[in-house]
Order: C-alpha cells, then structure tokens, then sequence
C-alpha cells in the first residue's frame, strides 16, 4: 500500500494509546426495558467511530510518531453461535453471530484507517471474558488485512498480558479478570524484567469492571509507583447490569504518552 500523508503537527512527538474498551459490539440493550438508552449494532459502530474521531481531532496539535490502538478488552458480547461469553453465560444479542462478526472487524478496520492517517499504528489484541476467542479470530482477521500494509502492525499472539514499552514508559495491557491488581504488581518486574529495569513510568491498564478507576502501589525502595487503571466504556447497559445494579458513567479515555516524560494528557469522549 503507498504511504498516507500526515498533517503537520507542532509539538513533540509522542505515542497516543487509544481504542474503547468493553464495547460488547453484538450486545442489545432496550431503553424501555433498562430505562437507559438503545443498544445495537448500528449504535455501536456509530458510537466507536465518533469516540476516534474525537480523539484525533482533539489531539491535532500533537505530533504522534505512533498510535497504539488496543482492541479487545470484550470487543464482541459473545464468543459463539449460542449467543454465550466464554464461560457460557447468555447474552442479550441484537443480531446473528455471523453479521456481528463481520460488522465488528470491519469496524476495527475503519477505526484503524482512520488513525493511520494520523501515525503509524501499532494494533494490540487483548483477549475478554466474553470473547477470548472471537477475538484472537478478528485479529488474524485484521493481521492478514494489514499484512502487506507498513503503516500498521499487530500484534495478536495469545498471550492475555501485553507489554508496550515507549521510552521511559512500560504500559501492561491485560483484562483483568483473572490476576488480581496486587498479584499483577508482583509480576510486571519479572515478566518484563529488560523493560522494567530500563524505564521509569509503569502502568497497568485494564477493562473489565466497565468504570474508571486508579490505583497506586508504591515500591519499597522509592516514591515511584505502579499505576493501575481500570477504563470506562461508551456501551449502554443491559437488562443483565440494571437488574444487579452495575450502572457506570459512559466514556472512553485515550492516553498521550511522552517517551522521557511520561503521561502527559489524558482524552475523554462522552456520547
């Protein structure tokens, strides 16, 4: 594929880490029901592109020498053609798993064009509790579109904790249903033991629990910390959600991250 032209930017370069999380593409919600707003396919995609487009147009003074855009964290409501997670638990789904398969990857691929048009993309896999499966298929689905593509690279090896190193900053992306926050704090030196001893800034970045939230552990031998942030997510709730009572503010947070500074910036889209 030829190169894409970028606009011209006047601060430093950084990297913007980016893509919504738990979007449940698949999902249905009925406001009558839930007393919220409608959820389905068409609302999802909808509502997953206007948060890209937010994020770039609210960044266009910021040069980004690259884009790590993460997909998964539950990107699709359900793994299978029983309308089930992974684990087995029915959904409320809007529409035949076929349609919603292929619908979500071409939305992960419309989202992806459009940040490349900004930086070079780096596409990240992060496997849910609803769609472990489905969605290492949708990431050899955009690998093999991307394959011939030097704008764009993906990462989709099954492993469910991810390491992204920029600069002086080492980023853990994982679910977060499984290890619990205390237990990933323990690990992160050791699994990405080259990489912690030549950075400064550590942060874990889960989804999971649908709202925001941070948490900071410090080290024995200094000040410094390992920030642990849950993310929020743009999805109308279920009839599942309201019956519990799991009701969280809707948004999607992006990240701008400086390679000797740090985490710089934080964006914020809210339907």
């Amino acid at each position: 594929m030829p190169s894409v032209i970028r606009r011209e930017t006047m601060q430093d370069c950084c990297m913007l880490e980016t893509g919504p999380v738990d979007h449940h593409f698949g999902q249905m919600s009925w406001g009558k029901e839930t007393g919220f707003g409608n959820y389905d396919v068409k609302i999802a995609r909808n509502l997953y592109l206007d948060a890209v487009q937010y994020m770039i147009d609210n960044s266009r003074h910021i040069n980004f020498n690259k884009i790590l855009f993460v997909m998964g964290h539950d990107f699709f409501n359900v793994d299978n053609q029983a309308n089930t997670t992974t684990g087995g638990t029915v959904q409320d789904e809007d529409c035949r798993w076929q349609k919603s398969f292929k619908e979500g990857c071409e939305l992960l691929i419309s989202a992806i064009d459009m940040f490349k048009q900004v930086a070079d993309v780096e596409v990240v896999q992060i496997p849910g509790n609803h769609d472990s499966e489905r969605i290492v298929y949708a990431g050899a689905y955009v690998s093999a579109w991307y394959h011939n593509d030097a704008n764009v690279t993906v990462n989709n090896t099954p492993r469910d904790r991810k390491y992204i190193r920029y600069g002086n900053n080492l980023l853990m992306l994982t679910h977060g249903y499984k290890a619990k926050p205390q237990r990933l704090f323990n690990i992160m030196p050791v699994e990405a033991h080259s990489d912690w001893s030549n950075t400064t800034n550590w942060e874990i970045h889960a989804g999971h629990v649908h709202h925001e939230n941070t948490k900071i552990i410090p080290m024995e031998t200094s000040e410094a910390g390992i920030i642990y942030r849950t993310l929020s997510i743009l999805v109308e709730p279920d009839a599942w959600h309201i019956q519990h009572g799991f009701i969280s503010k809707r948004k999607s947070q992006s990240f701008i991250w400086h390679p000797e500074h740090g985490l710089t910036q934080q964006l914020y889209y809210q339907p």
